[in-house]
């Protein structure tokens, strides 16, 4: 370069020196049944279906969403230049059909810029008004508004919402679960259903701000449930409390000079309010007017000896509670409590505990039925997973006709004159009588009120979402086919998901077959992908079901170690087991995971016996595997520790060179101080294996001799997680914590900090991942954090970012670097929300 010279594009320049751009391995979902056009994807939590026949989609980790429902076009991503991108919600806004709002995690709310020209000339490719004019049909006189109105530019520029109160102090909103946006006011207003209660802001003029201030009037305890009611009502449901059930129930807001008052609405039947839990509602966009609401249990239920004597067809007075017992079948000593309880058996927590509509506009509430009785307006619905799980939409055209999810759904439900009925459409879990195309956990369901027939209903699940044209007749899940949102689980560091334990690499790449991935996902099990004949990446194919994948391991000879968190055989201990299976070239034997071939212990521990399992251990692969057990002869491929029975222990995983035989072998103990536990494990050859530790030590454990040469706590301890090890081409290492990393060398004695000069830990926050390629001279380190990848060529000295291509906020999961046997050198990246990426290094 020739001065004057840019820092930034020397950064720019370095960098396209190092990896030539990030790429999707597959920008396919999950083919669950590629013959049948059955798909799967990752978590969806809404959707909002817009006038132009789109569908946009809010996503847990994956952002914003546009796509094209039976169009064949694939969902393009609208968020991957946002800072935060971990949604919940979506609502229409107030300036026109293309004013959107996104709200979420932590607080998070976007807009789309409606009154943006500039974005206007970005999207249509123009600096001319009247060149855009031309485009958009326009006629002279050219108005700026109609330009802005004749354009969907806006959907595809958005704008972070700063959560303030109107004196610029932060709200202290929390999650948001629902967004809905009161129109039919001047000013229109903006109803935050969130974490802390329910908040409100007016909507402002384009370039003001926004300043969100508490509703009056109800509990500021999280709201699942909000929706618009005829008027510029809202109502919301803010979640129950045993010990105060006088309050529990829904709130009606009313405007009153200006501000929203919320009231206890008035409930009618036999409503239990200790069994309030929580509660999702709707409304019909045809008829507000006419409102539902969905409420969970709370396994707990009250009611007096004279109600439970009435429940029970006694009508004696004075009430006799020993003839009442002995009716039950209660023994001397009475319990009253014991007695009602008998007579009127609390609901299981979490399950569905009614249904309710309203229909005056939100003023009073009663269960679904002739009756106004909780039984008529229920069945055995189970598991909302403590909120996770509870959805309601109401048909835009039919206001009688409900769509409820749950753990399992949706079911459509009937409301008339004569009873309350629930159809089902989704078994619990992924039950024989579930269609394919649904998965379990229904976060969402939005009914399309452009649909004339209201047939058309979306459900957003942990795989992705489905539609239906006939209501539920038959139903679709084409959109996952390429919505590339995929959750490739990741250590519990992480702010989502990470069931998998701390140190372990949840996802893996093989180093004798290119282009073999396979990784652990949240909610879809195991998946893997490969390079077919015709030189094609495959679409993720599932090994297991759609459980928690918690471990997806590649072994040097193409062996798949693997567990999730389902435990199908009682008999065993409760936690994850190993299972492994063979690659056959275009697929993994057994094919069924469930039946796979679970690794036993063959040379048991003081804690392990011999034929019992490994719980729940962490584990990585060997990564250059030569050490063999001096008996069987079979090579270590693995190595585990820190399982549920023996907390210091190591073990190593042996098999034969084809994958066959594999067991776990007893390797020895580390010692390890009071409330420490190993966090990290990592072995280059097999001949010495690295611990780690939640306290920062680190110790070298030689497997021939079983004994610890070297640990840093004679020396230097950094005092916090140890969460990786990755090998430098000298025998160093060097080791991962959230905050910094440090080279550990056992046969020199050194452990020293890495200074991060270039490496933006304060802004991007925790190191998540960490991949070395050996063969360049130094090592080329890699690192990755919430928001990309950086490389350093000299060790650690300096660091450069190389995310180009990459989304800004990607939610790096699992790094690994791979050296083909073509001699390609390709860097992959798993993310927890934007499924596995991979770049071809210079």
């Amino acid at each position: 370069m020739q001065p004057p010279i840019s820092a930034r594009e020397i950064i720019r320049l370095a960098s396209g020196t190092l990896l030539s751009g990030w790429e999707l391995v597959t920008p396919k979902g999950i083919a669950q049944d590629e013959a049948h056009n059955v798909w799967h994807a990752g978590h969806v939590e809404d959707a909002l279906a817009l006038g132009t026949g789109a569908v946009l989609l809010a996503t847990q980790t994956g952002g914003v969403w546009m796509a094209f429902p039976g169009a064949g076009s694939a969902p393009v991503a609208l968020s991957n230049t946002w800072a935060q991108v971990d949604f919940r919600c979506l609502s229409l806004g107030s300036k026109g059909p293309h004013h959107i709002y996104a709200g979420g995690y932590n607080g998070t709310l976007y807009e789309t810029q409606t009154g943006s020209l500039r974005a206007v000339a970005r999207f249509l490719r123009s600096n001319s008004v009247r060149g855009m004019a031309v485009t958009l049909g326009i006629q002279s006189p050219i108005s700026v508004r109609q330009l802005l109105d004749s354009t969907e530019a806006a959907l595809f520029d958005w704008a972070p919402i700063t959560l303030v109160d109107p004196k610029g102090a932060s709200a202290g909103i929390g999650d948001i679960h629902q967004v809905v946006v009161v129109s039919g006011l001047q000013p229109a207003k903006i109803v935050l259903g969130t974490e802390q209660g329910v908040f409100w802001s007016d909507i402002p003029a384009d370039g003001h701000s926004y300043g969100f201030v508490a509703a009056v009037g109800m509990p500021k305890t999280r709201c699942l449930g909000l929706a618009l009611g005829s008027n510029n009502f809202v109502v919301a449901s803010p979640k129950g409390n045993t010990s105060t059930a006088n309050v529990n129930g829904i709130y009606k807001g009313d405007w009153e000079s200006g501000i929203l008052e919320m009231r206890r609405a008035t409930h009618n039947g036999d409503i239990d309010f200790v069994q309030w839990n929580d509660a999702v509602v709707a409304s019909s966009a045809g008829d507000r007017s006419r409102l539902y609401a969905a409420v969970s249990a709370s396994g707990k239920a009250t009611m007096s000896l004279r109600e439970a004597a009435a429940k029970a067809g006694d009508s004696e007075s004075p009430i006799r509670a020993r003839n009442l017992a002995q009716r039950f079948g209660l023994s001397p000593p009475i319990s009253l409590a014991a007695l009602i309880q008998k007579i009127e058996p609390p609901q299981g927590a979490d399950s569905l505990y009614a249904v309710l509509v309203s229909s005056d506009r939100g003023t009073t509430w009663a269960p679904c039925g002739p009756n106004g009785q909780v039984s008529e307006s229920v069945r055995d619905i189970a598991f909302s997973q403590g909120g996770y799980d509870m959805s309601i939409a109401v048909s835009p055209t039919d206001t009688n006709t409900i769509a409820v999810g749950w753990r399992g759904g949706p079911w459509i439900c009937k409301n008339s004159p004569t009873g309350f009925t629930f159809e089902q459409h989704g078994e619990e879990g992924t039950g024989s009588g579930a269609s394919p195309h649904l998965h379990a956990d229904v976060h969402g369901l939005h009914f399309d009120p452009h649909d004339s027939q209201g047939k058309t209903l979306y459900a957003c699940t942990d795989g992705g979402v489905v539609f239906t044209r006939d209501l539920c007749a038959t139903f679709d899940s084409s959109i996952n086919a390429e919505l590339a949102n995929l959750q490739f689980q990741a250590s519990p560091e992480r702010s989502f998901g990470g069931s998998g334990p701390a140190g372990a690499g949840p996802s893996d790449v093989s180093v004798v077959t290119p282009g073999l991935a396979a990784g652990a996902l949240q909610d879809n099990g195991v998946v893997f992908s490969f390079i077919a004949s015709d030189g094609t990446h495959r679409p993720w194919q599932r090994h297991s079901g759609d459980e928690d994948g918690q471990l997806a391991i590649l072994l040097k000879n193409n062996l798949l170690l693997a567990w999730t968190n389902t435990e199908p055989n009682p008999r065993f201990k409760t936690g994850p087991r190993a299972r492994v299976a063979r690659w056959t070239g275009d697929h993994f034997d057994p094919v069924n995971f469930a039946n796979g071939i679970f690794v036993t212990v063959r040379t048991p521990s003081p804690t392990v016996s011999k034929g019992d399992f490994l719980i729940n251990p962490i584990a990585e692969h060997v990564a250059h595997p030569a050490f063999e057990n001096p008996v069987t002869k079979q090579q270590m491929f693995a190595i585990a520790a820190n399982g549920s029975q023996g907390p210091d222990e190591l073990w190593g995983l042996f098999a034969d060179p084809d994958g066959s035989n594999a067991f776990w072998d007893f390797l020895g103990t580390v010692r390890l101080e009071p409330d420490e536990n190993i966090s990290a494990v990592g072995c280059d050859t097999g001949f010495t294996v690295l611990v780690g530790t939640t306290k920062g030590n680190i110790s070298a454990f030689d497997i021939p001799s079983k004994r610890v040469f070297a640990r840093t706590d004679s020396f230097n301890s950094p005092g916090e997680s140890i969460l990786q090890f990755s090998f430098l081409s000298d025998g160093a290492a060097v080791a991962r914590l959230a905050s910094g990393l440090m080279l550990f060398d056992p046969e020199r004695l050194v452990s020293k900090s890495i200074a991060p000069n270039g490496l933006p830990i304060k802004a991007e926050g925790a190191l998540y991942f960490m991949a070395i390629d050996n063969t360049t001279s130094p090592d080329t380190i890699y690192v990755a954090t919430d928001f990309g990848v950086h490389a350093s060529w000299d060790i650690g000295e300096n660091w450069l970012p190389v995310s180009q291509g990459l989304p800004i906020r990607a939610h790096s999961s699992t790094l690994r670097f791979v050296e083909e046997p073509s001699g390609n050198r390709i860097l992959y990246l798993f993310t927890y929300g934007r499924s596995a990426w991979r770049a071809k290094l210079s």
